[in-house]
């Protein structure tokens, strides 16, 4: 896997010299679509198991811990924030040290070599020096390549980002949360909306789970966590949708339970459910992504 430091400049790739006897132009366009369609159906998971395998590799590798001085973690920029005329302040997921603060020294000055580098859904490799709260970057190389998010799969992933913004605090460690968001984006970026649904489902899920709260159906009167109350007959499960009490199939509420949502009426009942669960644990505080993509749905 090739990489591109932000500190040194990248060495330019070699061309290949041109072939003796180039195939006929049917031949190549034909080659041509052969290769795109085998990049549409492996190239997500490709690259999402490339970056995973890097995460593993770099779990081995002494963390710097000690020295405040980290190299090379894999990471994601969640958001960025201006900070003086040059430089940017960053909000970074990393797999190893959870969310930081990372301020970019110069990271907006023409010759930057960070610049185009440090932007939402870009795996990259940080390093960083600093034991206060607001640590400063030194480094920064690109880890692989996910395809891009667009439309509302680009919207759907300001989403992901916010959610670990608001439920997460900074450098709290959550065991498996980088693979989950690894495992996000690379359904994001699949053609079908209904894949890339049940990505967004489990990810809220598996969030819910890491920070403490989990769904689930309660026979009682109370529960530690947000639960579905089972109805009378045990026929449903209801639950409260803002001020409106909803009853699902306990079918659906099951497969939503177990993971299982190949099913449209279950992967309703799972986008119903999590955002239930997730505006409780926001404490009402709503999301803007949210907002902003119901406001882009009614024009």
């Amino acid at each position: 896997m090739t990489e591109r430091s932000g500190a040194d400049n990248p060495t330019p790739e070699k061309k290949l010299p041109e072939e003796a006897s180039s195939p006929a132009p049917a031949l190549r366009a034909k080659r041509r679509d052969d290769e795109e369609s085998i990049a549409h159906l492996i190239g997500n998971e490709r690259a999402a198991l490339e970056i995973l395998s890097e995460i593993e590799a770099e779990s081995d590798r002494p963390s710097g811990r000690k020295t405040g001085r980290p190299a090379g973690q894999p990471a994601f920029i969640l958001h960025t924030y201006p900070w003086s005329e040059s430089s940017l302040v960053l909000d970074a997921f990393t797999a190893r040290f959870g969310r930081l603060l990372l301020i970019a020294r110069g990271a907006k000055r023409p010759g930057s070599t960070l610049k185009g580098m440090l932007m939402p859904f870009v795996p990259l490799k940080l390093s960083w020096t600093g034991r206060k709260e607001a640590k400063i970057l030194t480094r920064a190389d690109w880890l692989g390549i996910l395809p891009p998010l667009r439309g509302e799969a680009l919207l759907s992933g300001f989403y992901v980002n916010e959610l670990l913004m608001r439920l997460t605090e900074r450098e709290d460690v959550h065991p498996g949360l980088f693979p989950a968001y690894v495992r996000v984006l690379e359904a994001l970026t699949l053609p079908d909306p209904a894949a890339q649904q049940r990505g967004l489902r489990r990810f809220e899920a598996e969030l819910l789970r890491i920070c403490g709260w989990q769904v689930l159906i309660s026979e009682g009167e109370d529960a530690p966590r947000f639960a579905l109350r089972s109805t009378g007959d045990l026929a449903g499960v209801s639950g409260t949708i803002g001020n409106e009490i909803r009853t699902w199939e306990r079918r659906d509420v099951l497969d939503v339970l177990a993971g299982r949502l190949e099913r449209p009426e279950a992967l309703r009942a799972a986008r119903e459910i999590y955002r239930e669960a997730i505006e409780l644990r926001l404490d009402g505080r709503p999301l803007r992504t949210r907002r902003v993509l119901a406001e882009l749905k009614r024009l």
